[in-house]
């Protein structure tokens, strides 16, 4: 795809990793309606009136070769563009995260069904998100031909700034014995939050 423009629609996890990987060798359009990232797992934080001051997309993709155009965002775009959608409206990808019916489109984060064998189809959040953006940059500047896999590991939820809770899980979503509360859990799940952020810059 050397040369060749490429379009990613949507700026939350997923995109914006796809794009400033893929933006490192290659002209990118990023659409997307808003001006700054919504870190969406401290969302909470903003709703209570504690949250911190959004990086904007732009300073995000700065020293990319990505554009960031606003634009609203649809989300019933992949059925009004024919692609083959699940009872939800996803669009149902292959192995390479390509839609099933026009593999010219990829479709990741939570715009794709996305089936890994022997775990299922993969729940919506940035767990599963930041993946399927990391590994679509790399297929698109041709640095894999390795289908798209996924394991589970964690699921953490806070619940306020002072405590929180962190399910350990079995690569197939199902929980294991252990679970971290209180301080522990808080600590792991800003580590986590933090990290993500990260990876996106």
């Amino acid at each position: 795809m050397t040369g060749k423009q490429i379009v990613v629609l949507g700026a939350g996890y997923a995109g914006l990793a796809a794009a400033t990987r893929a933006g490192r060798t290659h002209r990118v359009t990023l659409v997307a309606p808003e001006e700054r990232f919504v870190h969406r797992i401290r969302r909470h934080e903003t709703a209570a009136g504690r949250g911190g001051q959004w990086p904007t997309v732009a300073h995000l993709l700065r020293g990319r070769q990505v554009e960031h155009r606003q634009a609203r965002a649809v989300p019933e775009l992949a059925a009004e563009a024919g692609l083959t959608v699940d009872g939800a409206g996803r669009a149902v990808v292959d192995d390479r995260l390509r839609s099933v019916s026009h593999p010219d489109v990829h479709v990741i984060g939570d715009a794709a069904a996305v089936t890994v064998p022997g775990i299922g189809t993969l729940r919506m959040g940035c767990a599963t998100a930041l993946p399927q953006g990391r590994y679509l940059g790399r297929l698109l500047v041709g640095q894999t031909v390795k289908p798209f896999g996924y394991r589970y590991a964690v699921q953490c939820l806070s619940l306020g700034r002072r405590d929180g809770l962190l399910q350990l899980i079995h690569p197939d979503d199902s929980m294991r014995p252990t679970v971290l509360t209180g301080t522990a859990a808080r600590l792991a799940k800003t580590a986590i939050a933090g990290g993500v952020l990260a990876t996106v810059r």
